[in-house]
């Protein structure tokens, strides 16, 4: 009994390491493939992380209820329309409204700005462990989180390498 034992228990650690190296686990976190995230608008504009797969994103979640969030992001939108960066910036606030309302008045790039709410906001929270719905996400060409929450020096750091 003993040695059946022994057996499923190696068995079950060789499984959960094979599994946890594997090229396939997606995780918001660094070193890790970003979780898939796809967005569209009523217009039939979308986006999705794997459309820009062999280009760098900074992929930014945002609310209008934190004023550093908004303020970031507005410094992620004035750089990334000066460098060969792909902004994709979601904003989760519950409003619609007022999310159009502050692309407008912060003079934000219309397309790199989405809204998602409702379930589909919570979804992303989830997948990205978002404290608070905030949270920005440098990753790289081949899909993979190289920084979380970077500054503009390692944002440029990590593209000039």
């Amino acid at each position: 009994m003993k040695k059946t034992m022994s057996l499923i228990a190696v068995f079950t650690a060789v499984i959960i390491s094979l599994s946890a190296h594997s090229g396939r686990v997606f995780e918001a976190a660094e070193g890790y493939n970003a979780p898939m995230i796809s967005l569209s608008r009523g217009d039939s504009v979308s986006v999705s992380l794997a459309d820009l797969k062999g280009h760098h994103v900074l992929l930014n979640f945002w609310s209008s209820l934190e004023p550093e969030s908004r303020i970031a992001n507005k410094a992620y939108d004035v750089y990334a329309s000066d460098s060969r960066l792909s902004l994709i910036s979601v904003n989760l606030d519950p409003s619609a409204r007022l999310f159009r309302e502050i692309v407008a008045r912060d003079a934000l790039c219309d397309s790199t700005q989405w809204h998602v709410g409702g379930d589909a906001a919570r979804q992303i929270t989830d997948d990205y462990n978002l404290a608070r719905g905030l949270g920005s996400f440098l990753i790289d060409p081949t899909g993979r989180v190289v920084a979380i929450n970077p500054s503009r020096a390692q944002i440029e750091r990590l593209l000039a390498s």
